[in-house]
């Protein structure tokens, strides 16, 4: 994740002789200090350290040269590199997508936030499964999303329920995101698993490494505090309740850090993300 937004909203009501004219807020935290090459080199990090401990698991893992067929029919996600805006909840995220070095970007349909395949694009997802019987080997595409702010919001609440909209951010480096196929198909028929077994599992809560990297900066900030108290001093005034419209504020901060900085609470939380997706075919070993 390069950038980091999110909103919050009290709505407007009026009930019993009570106006309330509602809140807005935004906070906008973009990653600053970190280079491509840098993230490309986080990433070959990752790949090498998740071979290692599937090895660890017990699994013999099958040769990237055998791999060549599969990837070179993929279809490739465009892009150099590859980069997406999401809306997530009540925020939005800029990613920029990267593959171990010498393999292709690709996505399957059932990656549907930070993909590029829609659900009638399944090539890709049917090759996974015609690969794995091929191969005779379990495949998995782990899409890992590093984060490096904890963003925070109140919501879309009533103004029967509350005054202020509040937004935050904490920084701290985070795979917040894994999601992987895994697919074990000892026969397959029109890119469909016919025996064997396959199935997608995600991450259900982020995990967070505790390596300090960066530093957040305000950068700007906006809010109508001072027009609106005048404007409501006079309308009511003049009988007017809120006339100076609902409460705004927007800030926009940088979370300043280096390639270094950057690199090591990166990789610890990754070598934390695959560690525990490895150990899982620890636990449940080859028969």
């Amino acid at each position: 994740i390069t950038d980091n937004s999110i909103k919050a909203q009290v709505r407007a009501s009026y009930f019993g002789g009570t106006d309330r004219s509602g809140a807005n807020a935004r906070m906008d935290v973009a990653l600053t200090g970190v280079d491509n090459a840098t993230l490309q080199a986080i990433t070959d990090q990752a790949y090498a350290s998740f071979l290692a401990q599937l090895a660890l698991a017990g699994r013999d893992v099958v040769p990237q040269s055998e791999l060549q067929a599969f990837l070179s029919q993929v279809e490739v996600a465009s892009g150099a590199p590859y980069t997406k805006e999401v809306t997530l909840g009540y925020g939005k995220q800029t990613g920029v997508a990267f593959s171990p070095t010498g393999m292709p970007l690709w996505f399957t349909h059932v990656d549907p936030v930070w993909g590029d395949k829609g659900p009638f694009k399944q090539h890709n997802t049917r090759s996974f499964a015609t690969a794995s019987e091929q191969l005779q080997a379990i495949l998995v595409n782990p899409l890992i999303v590093v984060d490096f702010a904890q963003m925070s919001s109140s919501g879309n609440r009533s103004g029967f329920l509350a005054r202020e909209a509040e937004v935050g951010a904490t920084l701290a480096m985070s795979v917040g995101a894994f999601s992987s196929n895994i697919t074990r198909a000892e026969k397959a028929h029109s890119g469909i698993v016919t025996k064997g077994d396959d199935a997608t599992v995600s991450l259900q809560q982020p995990i967070v490494s505790e390596i300090g990297f960066a530093t957040l900066e305000k950068l700007k900030e906006e809010d109508n505090s001072g027009a609106k108290g005048i404007f409501d001093a006079i309308g009511k005034g003049m009988g007017l309740a809120n006339a100076g419209g609902p409460a705004r504020s927007k800030s926009a901060n940088a979370a300043n850090t280096n390639n270094q900085a950057y690199s090591e609470a990166a990789t610890d939380a990754l070598a934390r993300a695959t560690g525990t997706f490895a150990g899982w075919f620890r636990k449940y070993p080859a028969n």
